[in-house]
């Protein structure tokens, strides 16, 4: 599981000039590493800065200044040592719109609720507010452990009112048993930069995805003047493609007949 800080960087890693340093001093606006005196001034004036600050505490931000071996910032963490520094081709804004995109365009994906419980012959029942789609209910044939859960074939959503609903004559008949939901998900927004990525993601496809879209990004905002973009967007759609073609198949899971 990676977080969106992690993500975003990860893709700066493929699109741009990520410079990784260990600052030498901080102080609450500004971070000195020598190693920056190897770039001209500016160079990373109006960039993006990642920030941890060893505890969890995450910052992805804007450079305001880049002079000699400083850089100037504003974040609400307080950060350590170890930084990562992009110069100004791309945004922080942009590089996380660009992993939610990817994430979007992934799909639904197969998600489980057992919230409900059953009260006896009771046709309607309100869905979670997370459930989408519904795909099977099953119903516990046990109140506890083990379950031994039986489809149920009579029922269907009423999407207008956010309900469950069974037919008649084919309700629950007795009270206290659990309703186990399978329905269709999408991953949520991710908005802050400790956001965690579901661990059905695939996080090496999802960078590279990710990295298609954000170059697609800078080419429209150059207006296609930059051909090292143009080539860069080729070879990292090429490899988005392979990486999806490699993820393998699980199995089938076979009846106990």
């Amino acid at each position: 599981m990676i977080t969106l800080w992690e993500a975003t960087r990860r893709v700066a890693e493929i699109v741009g000039d990520l410079y990784g340093g260990t600052a030498s001093s901080i102080t609450g606006t500004s971070l000195t590493d020598n190693g920056l005196g190897a770039f001209s001034d500016g160079f990373f004036t109006d960039g993006v800065l990642w920030l941890e600050d060893g505890s969890g505490g995450y910052d992805v931000v804007g450079i305001s200044n880049h002079s000699g071996t400083t850089l100037t910032y504003t974040t609400s963490i307080t950060p350590g040592v170890n930084y990562y520094a992009l110069n100004a081709n791309y945004r922080a804004d942009m590089l996380r719109s660009t992993v939610n995109q990817a994430l979007h365009e992934i799909g639904w994906y197969d998600a489980v609720d057992t919230s409900l419980t059953s009260v006896a012959e009771q046709e309607r029942y309100t869905l979670p507010s997370n459930v989408g789609r519904v795909l099977r209910v099953m119903v516990a044939g046990n109140t506890s452990a083990p379950y031994r859960w039986v489809m149920h074939t009579h029922w269907y959503q009423d999407f207008e009112s956010g309900e469950l609903v069974f037919d008649t004559d084919y309700c629950v008949s007795e009270s206290g048993y659990t309703i186990r939901l399978r329905y269709e998900a999408e991953h949520p927004t991710l908005t802050a930069w400790s956001d965690t990525i579901m661990t059905h993601v695939d996080e090496t496809s999802l960078v590279w995805h990710a990295a298609a879209y954000a170059l697609r990004m800078r080419m429209a905002e150059t207006k296609l003047d930059e051909p090292f973009s143009r080539d860069l967007w080729q070879r990292v759609l090429g490899k988005s493609a392979l990486l999806r073609k490699r993820r393998g198949r699980r199995d089938a899971h076979m009846g106990g007949w």
